[in-house]
């Protein structure tokens, strides 16, 4: 029989990193967005302030000149960017009617960084449907005023067989998911005469055809998005998801959400152990225990990003290293 529980979320807040008087930045005691690379995704959604979408083709008028290919949008979060890059009409001319459309959407965070790039193809000359664009996470920044920072790839008794500097950008560090929550890694800030350490795996022929575009979908991967429901349902097949709830008035919303484990010949089912619940900013609102079963979560109006602790499924795999161990 299937667990239900009722919470109620409670609101606390998260600091992140703090500016000290000298100039020096305080580093963390956790990096909470680097424990999985369900968590970097959430942190890299909540990033997003800016975009931009282009669309082009081989055979594109660019004399015409009532051409407008090129949007910009503003928004908090990249759900929201991302619905007013398609809700804004954009219409161009094609010489060659049944040519092929490339539309991009590139997402920025505060301080310019691509945090996401996405694509689609289409042709509208020949089917009235709508693109789909494919959105991938590029990397984040994070923390201020870092000096430096390396990755060090660890063995099974935690010696380090591999080091690595980290690329820095205006004083935060770049980071991709390809790092984060690895069981093998720890990564190393510096900040002034500080240095600090966090384990990966525990961070804390007709006439040119004239289109006008207007919408269009979208698909973030490993990501859900539930507008205006009183359920969300997941089964995952691979990676941990994260999701984005929208409720236009007061709602209990029943989550209900597993991974799936396949060992050898044997499938099994796994609930997540908790919920963590933050604004669509990112601020963390509260943390609400499963029991393993499902929950109801009483949300007011608004949007509420949730991201899963589990227990095996989708557990991050070990930063790769050559067969020579990564020595000289």
């Amino acid at each position: 029989m299937k667990k239900i529980m009722t919470a109620i979320v409670t609101v606390f807040a998260l600091a992140i990193s703090a500016l000290a008087a000298d100039g020096v930045t305080t580093l963390p005691s956790q990096l909470p967005m680097l424990r999985d690379p369900a968590a970097l995704r959430q942190y890299a959604l909540a990033s997003v302030v800016r975009g931009a979408r282009y669309v082009t083709a081989e055979s594109l008028d660019w004399s015409d000149p009532a051409r407008k290919t090129d949007t910009q949008a503003t928004g908090v979060g990249a759900e929201q960017v991302i619905d007013k890059l398609l809700a804004t009409e954009q219409t161009y001319r094609l010489l060659d009617p049944k040519d092929l459309v490339r539309g991009f959407i590139y997402l920025y965070d505060a301080n310019d960084h691509l945090v996401f790039y996405g694509y689609a193809e289409y042709k509208p000359g020949v089917s009235k449907e709508l693109p789909k664009y494919s959105v991938w996470l590029q990397s984040v920044t994070l923390l201020e005023g870092v000096t430096g920072a390396e990755l060090l790839v660890v063995d099974k008794d935690e010696v380090t067989i591999q080091r690595t500097p980290m690329v820095l950008e205006n004083g935060r560090i770049v980071v991709g998911l390809n790092i984060a929550g690895a069981p093998n890694g720890k990564l190393v800030v510096h900040s002034g005469n500080t240095a600090v350490f966090y384990d990966l795996w525990k961070p804390e022929g007709q006439g040119a055809p004239s289109v006008t575009e207007k919408g269009g979908g979208y698909e973030i991967s490993g990501h859900y998005i539930f507008k205006d429901t009183s359920v969300v349902k997941i089964i995952e097949l691979w990676q941990r998801p994260t999701v984005l709830v929208e409720v236009t008035q007061e709602t209990t919303v029943s989550v209900d959400v597993a991974g799936v484990i396949q060992t050898g010949t044997n499938t099994t089912i796994e609930r997540p152990t908790e919920v963590i619940v933050s604004d669509v900013t990112g601020k963390q609102l509260g943390v609400v225990q499963t029991n393993g079963g499902i929950i109801q979560l009483k949300l007011g109006p608004g949007k509420y990003r949730l991201l899963y602790t589990w227990k095996l499924f989708g557990q991050p795999e070990n930063i790769y290293v050559p067969t020579n161990g990564g020595r000289g």
